[in-house]
C-alpha cells in the first residue's frame, strides 16, 4: 500500500498500559514511509499526559532536535505532522524565530481520513514560526497567535485569540480545499474553504507526542538515545534494509 521498501520489526517497542497516539506497527510503519528516508530511528522527546503541555518544557524537550513528528489526538481524530528540520527558538525569550524554512508534510491516522494519509502542502508552505518563552507567534494579519506555528499557520500549537494560550493543549488546525487528500472524510469544508485533520477547526489537544526521528543510510546504531520516562527501559526494535 506504501511501497515499502525498508522493514521495521517494530520501529518503537511501546510499553503496555500506556496510551499511544500511533497504535500499532503497521501505522509506524505507514508513518515512517513517508518520510521516504533509508533508515528512521523515533525516540520519544515529549507526551503531554506525562510532561504536562507547558511551553517552557516543550522547549526543553524539543528544541534544537532536527526531524519531529508531532502526532496530536483531538478525541476519534488521530493526525499530525513531520518538520524535517530543527525546532529553534529566539535568543531573547521575548522574541520569535520569525517563519524559517524547512520541509513539512501532515498525516491523518483515523477520523479525517479512513487509513493512514499522507498530506503534502506546497513548499511555499513549509517553515515553522517558534516564539520565544515570553513571546508570541503573529499570524498573517499581525494578530497575537501562538506558541509555535507550522506551515503558516496549518498547525498553531498554543492557539488563543488573542494569543498565546495558557498551554499548548490549545490548538488550531487547518487544511485548504484543494490540498485534501482524495477520500476525505472529516469535519465539513469552512467559509474559508478549509477542511481539517482535527475534529474541529480550534480544538483541545487530548494528547500531544512529539518524537525525534533520527534519519541515515547506515542501519540501526547501538548507541540509541536515552529512553523517555514514557517508554522506561524497554529496547528498541531494529529496521535494516530488505
Amino acid at each position: 500500500m506504501y511501497g515499502l521498501s525498508y522493514s521495521y520489526s517494530p520501529p518503537v517497542d511501546l510499553p503496555a498500559g500506556n496510551e499511544w497516539i500511533i497504535k500499532s506497527a503497521d501505522e509506524w510503519v505507514a508513518v515512517l514511509d513517508m518520510i521516504h528516508k533509508p533508515i528512521c530511528k523515533p525516540s520519544l522527546a515529549l507526551k503531554s499526559s506525562s510532561d504536562g503541555f507547558e511551553y517552557t518544557s516543550f522547549l526543553d524537550k524539543v528544541a534544537g532536535k532536527s526531524g519531529l513528528l508531532f502526532a496530536v489526538k483531538d478525541r476519534t481524530h488521530r493526525f499530525g505532522c513531520f518538520v524535517d528540520g530543527p525546532l529553534t527558538p529566539p535568543q531573547d525569550p521575548t522574541k520569535t524565530s520569525r517563519n524559517y524554512k524547512v520541509p513539512v508534510f501532515f498525516f491523518s491516522l483515523s477520523g479525517a481520513c479512513d487509513a493512514p494519509t499522507k498530506i503534502d502542502i506546497p513548499e511555499d508552505r513549509h517553515g515553522v514560526h517558534v516564539a520565544g518563552t515570553q513571546g508570541v507567534v503573529k499570524d498573517n494579519k499581525d494578530l497575537p497567535t501562538a506558541n509555535v506555528g507550522i506551515a503558516r499557520g496549518h498547525l498553531w500549537l498554543g492557539y488563543g485569540e488573542p494569543g498565546p494560550a495558557a498551554d499548548l493543549s490549545s490548538c488550531q488546525q487547518w487544511i485548504p480545499r484543494e490540498h485534501l487528500p482524495a477520500g476525505y472524510t472529516g469535519a465539513a469544508i469552512n467559509k474559508y474553504d478549509q477542511g481539517t485533520l482535527a475534529q474541529s477547526l480550534n480544538f483541545r489537544c487530548g494528547e500531544l507526542e512529539v518524537w525525534h526521528v533520527e534519519t541515515g543510510s547506515t542501519g540501526w546504531r547501538s548507541n540509541a538515545a536515552a529512553a523517555h520516562p514514557g517508554l522506561g527501559d524497554r529496547p528498541r526494535g531494529s529496521a535494516g534494509a530488505s
